[in-house]
């Protein structure tokens, strides 16, 4: 999975050909509210026609222009990508890389050039090991389809969803590495990944926490979820982190952190990590 995607084009394998999916198309409404944008079980929306219904319209319109340019750099950004793989020379493929990937967030998670700030947009990072599975994860929640392989570049992606009658642009990024000052100023909410069959990755977490609460005062105040995924298990890689030690490293995240076991291969609790990652912003 190369640099991004949205949730209209989700996202997409190695070599930007299109990975297939069933999660593509459309806003994704925010968990306790109907698809009209009505809490369940609460009053009805404001009529249409109304002040209130025409700004979140207008909303809605401001970020599908937002995904379809974002989209239309990507089929370049990927060939790019490509071409960088028939370097022989891997110092100077990693240098073009590294380029690539400047101009790449310059672009794709500056919605900023392109959209009033009247249009409100929500920042989810996802932050793990290159054997965290995470690449699986947003691929599975993005597109409903599942992808084995890791992207060492991370990735960017758009997607819109509804809360309370109100459109949000959704902005995932999946950081390639470790977390740097950019990114850990930019996140409103952290999702932290581990392997559940592979220490190194679940002890990298509490890492690029620490980290992160050094480049940034206010982490504490950052709304984090931890998840370790059971994807890479198999007889010859039984599991090694247990539900009480994954408990514990969360409580040491956050005194009332959530934590979740998914699965990208079946879509077990994926939704719902992900309604959790934003539902910060109306708690």
């Amino acid at each position: 999975m190369h640099g991004g995607g949205s949730g209209e084009n989700a996202a997409k394998g190695a070599g930007g050909s299109p990975s297939g999916g069933s999660g593509g198309s459309g806003a994704v409404v925010a968990p306790g509210f109907s698809p009209s944008g009505s809490p369940s079980g609460g009053p009805a929306a404001a009529a249409a026609g109304s002040p209130s219904s025409v700004v979140g319209a207008n909303h809605s319109l401001a970020i599908r222009q937002e995904i379809q340019r974002f989209e239309s750099v990507h089929p370049s950004i990927y060939a790019i990508y490509d071409l960088i793989e028939l370097i022989p020379d891997p110092l100077l493929a990693q240098q073009v890389r590294e380029h690539v990937v400047c101009i790449e967030d310059s672009f794709v998670n500056s919605q900023e050039w392109t959209l009033s700030r009247g249009v409100p947009d929500l920042r989810l990072g996802i932050v793990g090991s290159l054997s965290s599975g995470k690449s699986a994860l947003v691929h599975r929640y993005l597109t409903g389809s599942y992808m084995q392989e890791e992207s060492p570049e991370g990735g960017r992606f758009k997607k819109e969803i509804v809360v309370d009658g109100q459109s949000f642009l959704l902005l995932i990024r999946d950081e390639g590495g470790p977390p740097e000052a950019q990114f850990t100023s930019w996140v409103d909410a952290v999702i932290f990944v581990f392997s559940l069959e592979n220490e190194a990755s679940f002890n990298a977490v509490y890492n690029y926490y620490a980290k992160m609460s050094q480049l940034r005062r206010d982490m504490r105040d950052v709304p984090v979820i931890l998840v370790g995924t059971q994807d890479a298990i198999a007889e010859g890689r039984p599991r090694v982190v247990d539900d009480s030690r994954a408990r514990k490293l969360a409580a040491e995240l956050r005194p009332r952190c959530a934590y979740y076991e998914t699965c990208a291969t079946y879509g077990l609790n994926v939704e719902r990590v992900f309604q959790d990652g934003t539902r910060f912003h109306w708690n």
